[in-house]
This record gives structure tokens, C-alpha cells and sequence, in this order.
């Protein structure tokens, strides 16, 4: 997964499928809901697995 947001993934929180219809605004929910909690997470879209990915990752 890269991303321009972070230089590496420290931990994953959640997994959405990219077959789910509404995977991507799932994923988005459960960032947002992180964010509100202190951890500074974002979604990722990893074709190898096909999900969208919640992480925590080191900042660039």
C-alpha cells in the first residue's frame, strides 16, 4: 500500500471489502470515529487484498 500520507503502516485497524457497496464509506466511518478517539488514522485501498484498510501509519 502506498500512500502520501504516510511513510509506512504501524498498525491496521480495520478491513472493508471492495466488493461491499458502500466498503469505501464504511472505512471512511471507521477512520473518522478513530480520529475522534486521538488516533490518527486514514484509509488505504489495497488491491492485493482488495479491501479498503483502516491504518495508523508513520507520518511522512
Amino acid at each position: 500500500m502506498s500512500c502520501t500520507t504516510c511513510a509506512r503502516v504501524l498498525q491496521v485497524l480495520e478491513r472493508f471489502p471492495a466488493g461491499d457497496p458502500r466498503g469505501d464509506l464504511k472505512a471512511s466511518r471507521a477512520a473518522a470515529q478513530a480520529r475522534q478517539s486521538g488516533q490518527p488514522a486514514h484509509v488505504h485501498y489495497s488491491p492485493n487484498q482488495d479491501a479498503y484498510v483502516v491504518v495508523i501509519g508513520e507520518q511522512r
